[in-house]
């Protein structure tokens, strides 16, 4: 009896040395031969390889699970807390398609660190609202003691308190966004739609003299000299608003002006859209396919889409011609069915169901005025309206510019005078109280106006001259967190899913035509931007904007992120998050029979983390057979259809580990004769390690280890 070790390295823990002896595949020559008797047989006696964890992912379905932020459906407290949701159709945010490896077809071959990497970047890809993009992070845990891979370590960043990450002006003192891709046209001519400015990239035809954005510290642009026909609105191409406490702030200087300056202008905050109107109107205002010019009473036929805004028309009254003019006046787009003025389509049934603009009169609820908290400077105000709000031609407080600031899913609007650099007041007309009747409070900002940019609108159609301009100056975007953002690369004309705008909310969640519009509406159909009477517009609604944390500070306030591992085929996801049709991902993230993930805890800078709760089932699972090869054993592989060196089979585990170091050692080994009717001398051995198909088993690494054990054939 003879025992013959074999192995691709003679230094075990040096690793591979040479690319001929690979540790699937290796040669093992003699200096001298040694002789086997006649009738002998062949055993594995052990074996021990390193498998460096590659791991084979099946096809998409396989590969696919929904992450999702917001309040958390079935949040503690019971039914009777104003927090309590049954399922995410009861709150502001719907679930967001996960894709690992999105580009790929088919199975995909990877490792451990590289299925890490890939779920920090499909994750950040889903996660769209600008606090928490690219702030995710997945690291791989493996046990101190043994270096078993135990599953992975989530990180989900949400603490922002100092420096970049904090709420900072992204407009002064950066003239160089005028000479790039940063401001986008919203109109000039049929021909333009929704480019960029000056012809960059070709794309857009460039300015006429007159038609310039604003090289100063300010950000801006100038109208023609010549009134235009059409209005022209003006778009930051900048990552999206700060959401804990941004502030965007416009002035107002170049539109107010008695004379030359006076004309229609709207300013606010808007979500990215690339879509102009119907094709044939010959306006080219930027519309969301879901949003109809003239849908409502109350909506200016001069303005684009925005979510918040303040418009003021100083040449003549907007309809329904009611006194108007030169009143600055506070709308909001959200949906109310009771709204059928503006356009003759108003009473049909599709149209009542779509997004209108909504004007919120606001006031501090004294001399017959809404209580919006309005601050009572504006309402004592020479010539303040009621039902129309602050008057600008006779501007009694001096105000040259107008504020909005988000604090989580609250807007606070307010005007100054002066200049925000300079000593000055801030008015404040409408922010968030839970007590108020809802039809008083602005939307919450919910998941399809994450992602908010500031937009500025002149229509000067009919004015003296046209030397209006208007001036961006101060917005918080979130440049540290997001580069990559651009609103035109969002799917919508490129057919890519790249995650950088809330457009993916729609086409990563349910694909593309019909089902856009489905998608969006659904959401904005839900009773938070319900401001029609059956809404509950006349009454306090039940939902409680969500703000910042009282502590610790900077953290959201009851809204946390939730990974939906199983669809439709797991009730649990099915119920609680709708949308979530195809997820199977609960084994893939080691978290065995739980659909749904949304449970974490606070580390020390107070982000969310939480860990698998079981090993992950991702590491190979395909078996593992020796073969040697120059002698006469016979085995045959019927897979392979056909004759085989293999001498035995490996199992895939060696009782505690499935990946590093296995030491592997049959508990009954079997001999096979080699079929010598007289005495064989050898001075090789060839080893090689297959899988059942004979294809090499290259997902070993290191030092592999082969003990052979011959003996003569028992009688």
């Amino acid at each position: 009896m003879s025992l013959v070790i074999c192995s691709n390295n003679t230094d075990e823990g040096g690793g591979q040395l040479s690319s001929i002896y690979k540790p699937w595949s290796f040669r093992n020559d003699l200096s001298s031969n040694v002789e086997f008797p006649a009738d002998c047989q062949v055993a594995l006696q052990s074996a021990k390889i390193n498998m460096d964890g590659t791991i084979m992912l099946g096809d998409r379905s396989a590969r696919t699970f929904y992450w999702y932020f917001g309040k958390v459906p079935l949040f503690s407290g019971g039914a009777a807390s104003p927090y309590y949701a049954t399922d995410a159709g009861q709150t502001t945010s719907g679930v967001v398609k996960v894709h690992l490896f999105a580009e790929t077809e088919g199975k995909v071959q990877t490792d451990i660190q590289g299925l890490a990497d890939e779920l920090r970047v499909a994750l950040n890809r889903a996660c769209f609202h600008p606090n928490l993009h690219n702030r995710i992070f997945i690291d791989p845990r493996f046990d101190p003691t043994t270096q078993q891979f135990t599953g992975f370590n989530f990180t989900f960043g949400e603490q922002i308190t100092v420096g970049a990450f904090a709420p900072a002006n992204s407009i002064n003192g950066m003239p160089a966004y005028a000479t790039t891709a940063r401001i986008i046209d919203g109109l000039w001519g049929a021909q333009r739609k929704y480019q960029e400015t000056a012809g960059l990239e070709g794309r857009a035809p460039p300015y006429g003299v007159g038609r310039n954005v604003l090289l100063a510290t300010d950000m801006g642009f100038t109208m023609t000299a010549v009134p235009e026909n059409s209005p022209q609105s003006v778009v930051l191409n900048v990552p999206p608003l700060n959401l804990k406490g941004g502030m965007a702030a416009f002035h107002l200087d170049g539109v107010i002006g008695f004379g030359v300056s006076e004309c229609r202008f709207a300013c606010g905050l808007t979500r990215p859209a690339l879509d102009t109107d119907e094709v044939g109107l010959g306006n080219g205002l930027i519309l969301p396919e879901w949003y109809k010019l003239q849908n409502g009473a109350s909506q200016p036929p001069w303005c684009n889409y925005y979510d918040y805004c303040v418009t003021c028309n100083m040449l003549n009254d907007d309809r329904p011609g009611d006194g108007t003019k030169d009143f600055l006046r506070l709308f909001h787009t959200v949906r109310n069915a009771d709204d059928t003025g503006g356009h003759r389509l108003s009473t049909s049934e599709p149209w009542k169901q779509l997004l209108k603009f909504m004007k919120i009169p606001y006031g501090d609820g004294t001399g017959g005025s809404s209580n919006t908290g309005c601050d009572p400077l504006v309402v004592a105000s020479t010539n303040f309206s009621a039902v129309h709000g602050y008057n600008m031609s006779s501007n009694s407080l001096n105000i040259t510019g107008v504020l909005f600031q988000v604090d989580g899913q609250r807007v606070k609007v307010q005007l100054y005078d002066n200049n925000l650099s300079v000593a000055h007041t801030k008015y404040t007309i409408a922010e968030y109280d839970a007590a108020r009747v809802k039809g008083l409070n602005l939307k919450p900002v919910g998941q399809p106006e994450w992602c908010l940019l500031p937009q500025f609108t002149i229509a000067n159609a009919g004015a003296v001259a046209g030397t209006q301009s208007g001036i961006f100056e101060r917005f918080d975007g979130v440049d540290n967190i997001w580069p990559e953002f651009d609103m035109e690369a969002d799917g919508s004309i490129d057919n890519i899913n790249r995650g950088t705008t809330s457009w993916n909310l729609t086409k990563m969640g349910a694909g593309r035509g019909a089902m856009i519009r489905q998608q969006v509406q659904e959401i904005q159909q839900r009773f938070q931007y319900d401001y029609s009477i059956a809404g509950g517009s006349g009454g306090v609604t039940t939902y409680l904007y969500d703000a910042m944390a009282a502590g610790p500070a900077y953290n959201f306030a009851r809204q946390k992120q939730v990974l939906i591992l199983q669809g439709q085929g797991g009730q649990e996801g099915w119920n609680r998050f709708p949308r979530a049709f195809v997820a199977n991902a609960t084994r893939l993230l080691g978290f065995k029979d739980r659909g749904i993930v949304d449970f974490s805890a606070l580390n020390v800078v107070h982000d969310f983390v939480l860990a698998s709760s079981s090993v992950p089932e991702i590491l190979p699972t395909s078996s593992i057979f020796v073969r040697l090869h120059g002698f006469n054993q016979e085995s045959t592989n019927a897979k392979a259809r056909g004759k085989s060196d293999i001498i035995a089979h490996l199992p895939r585990f060696d009782g505690l580990n499935s990946v590093g170091p296995l030491y592997l050692e049959p508990a009954n080994m079997v001999y096979l004769d080699l079929n010598n009717p007289a005495p064989i001398k050898m001075n090789a051995f060839d080893i090689s390690l297959c899988h059942s198909n004979e294809q090499y088993a290259m997902g070993l690494c290191g030092t592999t280890i082969i003990v052979l054990h011959f003996r003569k054939k028992p009688k």
